[in-house]
């Protein structure tokens, strides 16, 4: 271990524990509380799964009657008090608030009470965060017979790396104002996904009200600028694809396109299947360039464009495959679909009342907003070149907010190397504080531990 910040000392949890009650105490076990005694109303019981990154989710509380909270009197909680997973993610740590005094805890929590005189509670917090000591120490001791878990002599144990008592002060206060501004950058990148989905969605209302290529439009003549309102079905020719069925199959294996294989605007080619098709078959129901393949079931309307090349790759009856006519871009039908489906127009025309369904017969009738091809194709490439500088900015957010969290690491490990905030020659060593503390223990009645009830 490197040596100490000047005025730091090391203890442990029971060193800096409660002098007048139990330090470290593990909720009921066993039959003193169970399942059986969880009801929908009545005294509330923590959970392990009630702590959070130092937050109590009051979702994940169970209840108990007031009569049974009464016999586990011992392990009723107050306002302040620290609860500590023992199990699973070991070393969780929430505070109880106000309003949930008088609740209990039970056998996966440890409930700590610390001497305020010697420890500041969210000092103790953050170093079991972020202290690489106290990491070392649970990973070390987290170890059961049957599964991870460390028990109450184990956390009484845990080391601690202690400042001045004034200095662990400023140090909250440091991490609390630096925590804040971390937890607003990282809201703010985690509604990143959120606002791509609308600004796409903003673009591609725009591309096909006209909006996008207005001036673009000017330099052409009226007859070369005019849209038509017309039909998927008018100007593709749909097919749906191949029926599955062994028994009555026939021909060679051939691998064929499911409705899991098609992503929106991609292909997962990771596990394609086959059956057994006919040449006719094969020749019927080909995939090319330029075929849009559009989900039936499932997530009806989901689609992509196949820029694969020639392939012998087939379809299955769960697909349709629209081939366009020569004055329809495939790539613009793309992107007018998946606008229709995120506006949920898309919706009206599916069958189905629980499993929805997409038929050739509904397809066909879509309505669709036909640009000049010239104009389609110049649609295409805004939308495109849009999207993949708005797909640019949001990868960039992502490795913001992954830097972020190691930022955060960043800082707890500065602090508990004594270099986040000011050191202070007037501040009274943590080790004459400590030496005061066990006068004072050693003077004082011994505090009463815990004992478990009988059943």
């Amino acid at each position: 271990m490197s040596e100490l910040p000047k005025g730091w000392t090391e203890a442990t949890v029971e060193v800096v524990g409660s002098m007048t009650e139990q330090p470290v105490l593990t909720g009921p076990f066993g039959a003193s509380l169970g399942k059986k005694d969880f009801q929908d109303t009545g005294v509330p019981v923590f959970t392990i799964g009630c702590l959070g990154e130092g937050e109590i989710k009051p979702s994940k509380l169970n209840y108990v009657s007031p009569k049974k909270a009464d016999e586990l009197a011992a392990y009723k909680l107050r306002e302040g008090d620290m609860l500590f997973s023992r199990m699973a993610t070991v070393g969780r740590v929430g505070f109880v608030p106000e309003h949930l005094s008088g609740a209990i805890f039970n056998y996966h929590l440890m409930r700590l009470r610390l001497n305020d005189d010697a420890v500041h509670p969210y000092y103790f917090y953050y170093y079991v965060k972020g202290a690489e000591r106290s990491a070392e120490y649970i990973k070390e001791k987290n170890r059961g017979a049957t599964r991870d878990g460390i028990n109450t002599k184990l956390l009484e144990q845990l080391p601690i790396d202690l400042p001045p008592l004034a200095e662990q002060k400023r140090i909250v206060a440091k991490l609390d104002a630096l925590s804040a501004r971390s937890t607003r950058a990282r809201d703010a990148l985690a509604r990143i996904d959120t606002l791509v989905k609308r600004y796409k969605q903003a673009v591609l209302s725009k591309a096909f009200s006209g909006e996008l290529t207005k001036e673009w439009r000017k330099a052409l003549s009226d007859d070369a600028a005019r849209w038509l309102f017309t039909t998927i079905g008018n100007e593709a020719d749909l097919r749906l694809g191949k029926m599955l069925d062994k028994a009555k199959n026939k021909g060679e294996p051939t691998p064929y396109l499911r409705n899991i294989n098609v992503r929106w605007g991609s292909f997962d080619l990771s596990d394609l299947l086959s059956m057994n098709m006919t040449d006719d078959e094969r020749s019927k129901l080909d995939v090319k360039d330029g075929d849009l393949m559009v989900c039936e079931g499932g997530e009806p309307g989901r689609c992509a464009v196949w820029r694969g090349g020639a392939t012998e790759i087939s379809f299955q009856k769960a697909l349709l495959r629209v081939r366009t006519k020569a004055n329809l871009d495939a790539n613009y039908l793309y992107h007018q679909i998946t606008w229709l489906a995120q506006i949920k127009e898309l919706d009206r025309h599916f069958t189905g009342t629980t499993i929805k369904h997409l038929p050739q017969s509904s397809l066909s009738r879509v309505p669709l907003q036909l640009a000049p091809l010239a104009e389609q194709r110049e649609i295409v490439r805004r939308i495109e070149s849009t999207f993949a500088k708005i797909d640019q900015l949001a990868a960039e957010a992502k490795r913001a907010l992954a830097l972020t969290d190691r930022l955060d690491e960043a800082i707890l490990a500065k602090a508990f190397r004594g270099e986040l905030v000011p050191q202070d020659p007037g501040d009274e060593p943590a080790s004459v504080l400590l030496e005061r503390i066990r006068t004072e223990r050693a003077a004082a009645p011994k505090a009463k531990r815990g004992r478990r009830k009988k059943a």
